[in-house]
């Protein structure tokens, strides 16, 4: 049947194409048909308006705005070859299964495989036999992506330095770092500095989508996590091979989510103007992200920028936030699926920079996790039944950069346990002593959240006896003394990390001593008061020293509610209920003033975090709590003479506080105190 009317053609994103005229001109047309308004109202009185179908991009030829600024464009000075001359195809590698355990179909197969090669005397190859690899011919098209896809390459790429939306400068200051990361923030800066140079005399659009097409095509390419140094390393994802998870670490450096040393050293990647924008960079690192997880299967560079994407989560949204879960999931997900959790040294193991950092990535996943269950509650992800993977070397970054030989020399230097022996606090210091913790903590909490179970009082204090062994046997530049925060030779990042070291071993005492006070045959506070007055005497150090500390401020929120709220709590116990008169039996640094005094300054500090913050309502209702407890016990003080230590916490009615208070954080919530349903 013959349909009379207009065509209307459309472009290739779906949408009505323009007349000849605007599109000549570069303005909005309203697609009016068959004479737009614009052209109507033009000298010309429309008589040149024309909708050609010739002028449209054809299905069978490429002519979308990045190819026609690649065709257009001389030969760059940037290495990589313009999109449109050098076109990568589209490559997915075989499907990869990712790491299959015993209980997998792969088991069985192996199993079955060997006992052939019994048989026949030989292993058979089967790979001629096996599904050959998902190729999709053809090239990376930008328009061909879904729309939401395009919207996120297009915002990304707008926020970058030079750009119209642009939030971040680079730091061209030399520096002497020569670790890999920084190497390889350095390069991927001086890489897109050159590719948009290249394109700087064209169209806006047309060049944001040349640049998201190149990267489209890289990041579908596999990227191998086999390497013989860093520079090869970093060579995978920079230059030529530029990549999504690339610009993700440009997002994830900029705002200092790495590990603790390298949070404190200044950054190759500022805020522009000195103005920043944390919604900004959340956004921009989620969607490289997702678009580095739309190309590919997973690879170690992806896994950390996913690993830093929780962190910023964690800063910003809170740890019990459900977006910071579904990424710390994915995280956790990564890690097995990529096998990274079995990888045990073999016999005459020789370290290189691409299984140390394998390591490293392990060390820190497997951390973050138990930090995120002793904040919420919630089970773990990652348990240390179920891993394998030798603990990472204490190799400074600088050496891991170098060639094979340095390497296998430095890793020689060390001691039979695998620190460095020059008193020095690298980055793998930190992680190394923070994982050992975080694998004694793994314990504590599998008796802490494993429902209906009666631990025996012996095997809880087995495993605090062994939490202060392993701190006590870390070497001695990793422990924090008070005379260091007066002592200008000790560099801030390693005051810093011997600070959270502390916080955590004092974090892992505490949930054992919590524990000894819950079980069924404890009367008494115990060890906890100690624990606490320390737990929270530390705490309050990096809001006492905050200008020390200025780099890395926005974890003080995160802080106070992980380590200085559920010590308050446990004191603001002892206020209520004494458990001894004048100054502790055991620390004379523990009484009744000392005890007030640190309360009041973590009154100081929830109030100095903003109600807005990811944490915010949790500071206030906690300040307010505290604030009470304090006003009772310094108006009291006679009453209590007289009617006994236990009259407050059996006459207090506050509005508002009347039903159970539960601020979700599970273990860590000391405020059961409040509850008045007897549990």
């Amino acid at each position: 049947m013959d349909q009379s009317g207009p065509r209307h053609f459309r472009r290739p994103n779906g949408r009505p194409a323009a007349c000849d005229p605007c599109r000549a001109r570069k303005v909005a047309c309203d697609h009016t048909r068959p004479i737009c308004k614009r052209c109507l109202r033009g000298r010309q009185g429309g008589s040149k308006c024309v909708y050609s179908e010739s002028a449209l991009p054809s299905s069978s030829v490429s002519t979308s705005p990045a190819q026609q600024v690649a065709s257009a464009r001389p030969k760059p000075a940037f290495k990589v070859a313009p999109p449109g001359i050098r076109r990568p195809q589209r490559r997915r590698a075989p499907v990869r299964r990712g790491y299959l355990g015993f209980t997998s179909f792969s088991s069985v197969l192996e199993e079955t495989v060997q006992s052939l090669s019994m048989v026949n005397g030989s292993t058979p190859d089967y790979s001629q036999h096996t599904a050959g690899p998902r190729v999709v011919q053809g090239e990376v098209r930008f328009s061909d992506l879904p729309l939401p896809l395009q919207e996120m390459a297009m915002y990304v790429l707008s926020c970058l330095p030079g750009q119209p939306n642009a939030h971040m400068a680079f730091n061209k200051t030399p520096h002497k770092i020569q670790d890999h990361f920084y190497l390889g923030v350095d390069r991927v800066s001086e890489s897109v500095t050159e590719i948009f140079a290249t394109l700087a005399k064209h169209d806006e659009r047309a060049t944001l989508e040349a640049v998201a097409e190149f990267l489209c095509a890289n990041t579908a390419l596999p990227l191998p996590d086999v390497h013989t140094s860093a520079i090869d390393h970093i060579e995978q994802f920079t230059g030529q091979n530029l990549r999504w998870e690339s610009l993700g670490l440009l997002w994830a450096h900029l705002e200092r989510v790495g590990d603790l040393i390298n949070a404190m050293r200044t950054r190759r990647v500022v805020w522009l103007d000195d103005r920043p924008d944390h919604e900004a960079s959340q956004t921009c690192l989620t969607y490289c992200v997702e678009l580095s997880k739309y190309f590919s299967a997973g690879n170690d560079l992806l896994l950390d920028i996913s690993r830093r994407q929780g962190t910023l989560l964690s800063i910003f949204d809170g740890d019990a936030n459900l977006s910071c879960a579904y990424v710390t999931g994915a995280t956790a997900s990564m890690l097995s699926y990529l096998g990274l959790h079995v990888l045990k040294n073999p016999d005459g193991y020789q370290p290189s920079s691409c299984s140390e950092n394998k390591r490293r990535l392990f060390a820190q996943v497997f951390s973050g996790d138990k930090l995120s269950v002793a904040f919420t509650g919630r089970p773990p992800l990652i348990s240390r039944r179920y891993c394998s993977t030798s603990l990472l070397l204490d190799l400074p970054d600088e050496v891991l950069s170098l060639d094979q030989e340095t390497i296998t020399r430095a890793a020689e230097s060390l001691d039979s346990k695998g620190w460095n022996t020059d008193g020095a606090v690298y980055s793998a210091t930190v992680i190394r002593a923070r994982y050992i913790c975080a694998v004694v903590r793994d314990e504590l909490l599998e008796m802490a959240l494993v429902p209906d179970q009666d631990i025996p009082r012996e095997q809880i204090l087995a495993v605090r006896e062994k939490q202060i062994a392993v701190f006590a046997d870390f070497p001695p530049a990793l422990h924090f003394y008070p005379s260091n925060l007066a002592d200008a030779s000790v560099a801030t990042p390693v005051l810093h990390s011997r600070l959270m070291i502390k916080l955590e071993h004092l974090q892992n005492l505490f949930f054992a001593d919590r524990l000894l006070r819950l079980s069924p045959s404890s009367h008494d506070m115990g060890d906890i008061v100690l624990t606490s007055f320390d737990l929270l005497s530390v705490a309050l150090l990096f809001w006492t020293h905050k200008d020390r500390f200025a780099a890395t401020s926005q974890h003080f929120e995160w802080l106070v509610i992980a380590y200085a709220v559920p010590a308050g709590g446990i004191l603001c116990q002892e206020l209520l209920q004494p458990s001894f008169n004048g100054t502790h039996p055991s620390d004379p640094r523990v009484s009744r003033s000392s005890i007030v005094q640190k309360l009041s300054l973590l009154v100081g500090f929830l109030d100095w975090v903003h109600p807005s913050a990811a944490n915010g309502d949790m500071c206030v209702d906690c300040k307010v709590i505290i604030e009470r407890v304090l006003n009772e016990h310094l108006n009291a003080a006679e009453r209590v003479e007289s009617d006994g230590p236990g009259w407050l916490a059996k006459e207090m009615e506050w509005e508002g506080f009347q039903t159970q208070l539960d601020f979700n954080l599970e273990l860590l919530d000391t405020f059961d105190w409040l509850r008045t349903d007897g549990s």
